[in-house]
């Protein structure tokens, strides 16, 4: 699952996942996000971004830790905004514009290596 505002880069996103062969879930939000989980809908792995409208990545990644199925969901946060103290509880952080992009492709492989 991909969870990005910004319309452009969640479907770069998208079509690159597609072209390593990884389908995925899009949502333009936190709400949107967790809507789509409570209706029954299921992630190997979320790519968060933190600064988000409505609902922020920060907040979103306290839902998921709060129940129990979401919480074994591998997150890697993929922000411009990265803070200073390492999130809990996340897979991986990636640093989106200044890490090169095979940093992000190889932080998805290794937690879908990992999942259960």
């Amino acid at each position: 699952m991909v969870v990005e505002d910004n319309h452009e880069t969640r479907d770069a996103l998208r079509r690159i996942l597609a072209m390593r062969g990884l389908s995925s879930v899009e949502a333009a939000d936190g709400f949107e996000a967790l809507d789509y989980l409570r209706n029954g809908g299921t992630a190997a792995a979320i790519v968060l971004d933190l600064r988000m409208p409505m609902m922020d990545g920060f907040a979103v990644r306290a839902e998921l830790a709060a129940n129990p199925t979401w919480a074994r969901i591998p997150i890697i946060v993929y922000s411009a905004a990265m803070p200073e103290v390492p999130i809990s509880g996340v897979f991986a952080s990636v640093h989106k514009g200044t890490d090169d992009p095979d940093v992000l492709l190889k932080a998805i492989a290794a937690c879908l290596d990992r999942s259960p």
